[in-house]
């Protein structure tokens, strides 16, 4: 068997794929802007979100994208209003570029076209407490219990929880209880907890160091679940918008008790 010599090879140049570089900061915005988008779309399908709250966030948005700011979500009320001075933020702080707006704008008009909201059921008329009269009473069992027990589905108990907490949260934050800061660390958290990265830094307060500790427990063993996380972080980001901390009064200084020393400066017998 002969040998190749090493002078004799004539051949091409080995090619080896481009190692493809990810930008960690576009990834976690992508991260976001998907999880936004698909609690929008269940919002919307189960009716939460109304065509026309949809709509003016899409005029919003195209607003923002053109000019950075939007009038429209100033003079119209609707229940993703929150979201625009977020959004402003973002796009002064180079957080969001128009890119990210496109985004939206192209994934909820294609939400609006493809998707149909679920029928809102008419809510059960609790019966009225008496005697029913032969005159109006036109057959049928009646019961005789006078109040009606409602199942609620797990889902359900989870958001209500939810909310509950949140309106907690927003008196806390009234009352100076907890602090801009805190709510900020608190969602950095959650943020945290959804990407299943480790936490930096925890709430400097020691009640809502406990719920985040809490918090991440029962998302960890499965209790509760991204779209929970991001219910609360709606939330939070609504109540830091809207709620405006109470003015803390400085405490008037007591009046030292006892007699007049009279070493005191400009004391005269």
């Amino acid at each position: 068997m002969t040998k190749l010599k090493s002078s004799g090879y004539k051949g091409g140049n080995i090619k080896t794929s481009p190692k493809i570089t990810k930008n960690p900061i576009e990834e976690n915005i992508q991260n976001d802007q998907n999880n936004f988008l698909t609690l929008i779309q269940n919002r919307y399908i189960n009716s939460e979100l109304s065509l026309n709250d949809i709509e003016i966030y899409i005029q919003c948005l195209k607003e923002l994208k053109n000019t950075g700011s939007s009038n429209t979500g100033m003079i119209k009320s609707f229940k993703l209003q929150y979201m625009i001075p977020i959004i402003e933020r973002s796009l002064e702080s180079s957080n969001l570029f128009s890119n990210h707006l496109t985004q939206q704008i192209e994934y909820l008009e294609k939400m609006l076209l493809d998707l149909t909201q679920k029928e809102i059921q008419p809510s059960r008329t609790r019966p009225k407490q008496g005697k029913i009269s032969k005159e109006n009473y036109k057959g049928g069992s009646v019961s005789s219990k006078d109040t009606i027990s409602y199942n609620l589905s797990k889902e359900q108990k989870i958001v209500n929880d939810i909310n509950t907490f949140l309106e907690g949260l927003s008196n806390s934050y009234l009352n100076t209880i907890y602090t801009k800061e805190d709510l900020e660390c608190y969602i950095d958290c959650l943020n945290h907890f959804k990407s299943s990265t480790p936490v930096n830094h925890y709430p400097n307060n020691k009640s809502l160091h406990k719920v985040a500790n809490f918090t991440q427990t029962i998302f960890d063993n499965n209790s509760i679940s991204i779209s929970h996380l991001n219910q609360q972080i709606e939330g939070i980001v609504k109540i830091l918008t809207e709620v405006t901390p109470k003015i803390i009064e400085p405490k008037r200084a007591k009046p030292t008790q006892g007699k007049v020393s009279t070493l005191s400066k400009g004391y005269k017998k």
